[in-house]
């Protein structure tokens, strides 16, 4: 009996070590077409942006604005930093009266334009820069 009881351990630890390669072999070589991870930017914040017309260099108050792309540029800001009256292109400021100075990077509000009074002049070119104390003048050409 004692050689019975060793038959039936052996037949039963054959059996199951190929239960286990079976089970193995199939878990192994199952569909592995498991969708491919798509790579996403993490999430950001992410602001509605407006354009707003701003000084592109310091512009002194009470002219007439002839040529906007001299003196101003169009930037992109969140829309809930932009100010609420703020010009947003060139189209509404061309031909306007600028009623105050504006600095660097000042953006451009609907109550700083009026329609230009009847003796204003426009202000063809930014101020040219002067040399400075005990430079010699420049030569300019006579013809």
């Amino acid at each position: 009996m004692h050689r019975a009881n060793y038959l039936f351990w052996i037949l039963f630890a054959l059996i199951a070590g190929l239960l286990a390669a079976m089970l193995t072999h199939q878990f192994m070589t199952r569909d592995q077409t498991a969708p491919v991870p798509t790579r996403t930017a993490p999430m950001m914040f992410v602001a509605e942006v407006v354009p707003v017309v701003v000084a592109a260099l310091p512009v002194p108050g009470n002219i007439v604005i002839d040529d906007p792309g001299r003196w101003f540029r169009v930037i992109r800001i969140a829309k809930d930093d932009a100010p609420r009256d703020a010009i947003a292109d060139f189209g509404a400021i061309r031909g306007q009266y600028l009623r105050r100075p504006l600095g660097l990077f000042q953006p451009v509000l609907k109550p700083d334009l009026v329609p230009p009074p009847a003796s204003a002049t426009p202000a063809a070119t930014p101020p040219t820069p002067t040399p400075p104390a005990g430079d010699p003048p420049v030569p300019t050409d006579p013809g």
